[in-house]
């Protein structure tokens, strides 16, 4: 009977034993299969964070933002346009549009009567001009001489200092150009970058006409534009950025170097002003851009970046993540918009949210609902 008892006591001992170890085994397989199932519905921490770029937002400065037009001009001290000075054909065009060229590089070559005549006028005043001072020159002395009267002499000054005049103006009129097998090549006066280019092959041109412009442009003037009722915001020294419209690049962080002292009669506007380094040439004149210029305010706010806002049904939302396969959508309640986001009121500074595939998220949550 004692051995019996030993056995059935042995026996109930080891049946528990392997009850515990099935009941382990079971719970073991059940959280492998919890863990198993988050990880095929990505609902892992990390396969969260990295799908849908999970962060928490913050508390910033609320400011309101003001963008105002401008564009990319040429800076007048650098700029230098080319124009005819006579009538004439132009023969051929050695440029393009937005070349940069070399001190003395020639630009276009034409044909003019006009340009004949000055080459032909400038010998012809050369011989003139020597005759003139040796008349001048013997008539000075046969005046201390007694053989000669001042009014003679002072005729023959006053002749050599016209001749004079038109020989200078003549030699500034033909300064440009380069006679050449019949035509006139007119060179490059200083090194820039072709920003206007007015003329073609076989055009024909009067005196006046602009033929192309050359600018240095290593550095070049932002206008930014602006209404009357702005006025009093913008000043010199106020930090504005500028957007390249068309343009992927970083926005240029600066300020305004200045403002014009008058206004547009016809537009009614002003007209602020930054210099901009330009070492690559990568600014030319006539590019559009926008400046973003803040005002700041008193307080601050939980500020969530436009990539994470879903707009739908008139309303505005944010999803926010808590934890595992847990969202909210969450309207939210916007005290102030920029153009990089929203400040709202209804978010507490470490609240995470979803940045990326937003709307892919934003509709897989509201068809549960």
């Amino acid at each position: 009977m004692i051995w019996h008892r030993k056995l059935i006591s042995r026996k109930a001992f080891l049946r528990g034993l392997v009850l515990v170890a099935l009941s382990a085994v079971m719970v073991a397989c059940g959280e492998s299969a919890g863990a198993s199932e988050a990880a095929e519905n990505g609902c892992e921490a990390s396969a969260v964070v990295a799908k849908y770029g999970v962060a928490p937002v913050q508390k910033r400065p609320v400011y309101e933002e003001f963008i105002l037009p401008g564009e990319i001009v040429a800076l007048s001290s650098e700029t230098v346009p080319l124009m005819s000075l006579s009538d004439g054909v132009v023969e051929e065009v050695y440029v393009k549009l937005g070349e940069s060229v070399e001190v003395g590089r020639p630009l276009l070559s034409l044909r003019s009567p006009q340009l004949l005549n000055w080459q032909a006028r400038q010998q012809a005043l050369r011989g003139l001009l020597q005759a003139a001072r040796l008349k001048a020159t013997t008539l000075d002395s046969l005046l201390r001489s007694g053989l000669a009267s001042r009014s003679e002499l002072a005729q023959a000054q006053a002749e050599l200092t016209s001749l004079s005049a038109e020989s200078l103006e003549v030699a500034s009129n033909l300064r440009a150009y380069q006679y050449e097998g019949g035509r006139f090549l007119l060179r490059a006066p200083r090194s820039g970058t072709i920003i206007q280019l007015a003329v073609r092959n076989g055009m024909p041109i009067q005196a006046g006409d602009t033929l192309l412009t050359l600018s240095n442009l290593a550095t070049v003037r932002a206008h930014i534009y602006f209404y009357a009722d702005q006025a009093a915001m913008i000043r010199a020294g106020l930090p504005v950025r500028l957007r390249l419209v068309g343009f992927s690049q970083e926005p240029i962080q600066t300020t305004i170097a200045g403002l014009y002292p008058t206004l547009d009669p016809a537009e009614r506007t002003g007209t602020a002003y930054v210099d901009l380094a330009n070492p690559h040439r990568s600014l030319y004149p006539g590019l559009y851009l926008q400046a973003v210029i803040t005002k700041p305010e008193a307080d601050s706010a939980v500020f969530v970046p436009m990539k994470a806002i879903v707009f739908s049904a008139n309303t505005h939302y944010a999803l926010i993540w808590k934890g595992a396969c847990n969202w909210e959508v969450r309207p939210l309640l916007v005290r102030k918009a920029i153009r990089e986001g929203f400040f709202c009121d209804n978010l507490q500074p470490g609240d995470s949210i979803a940045t990326e595939n937003v709307l892919l998220l934003f509709q897989k949550l509201t068809q549960r609902l």
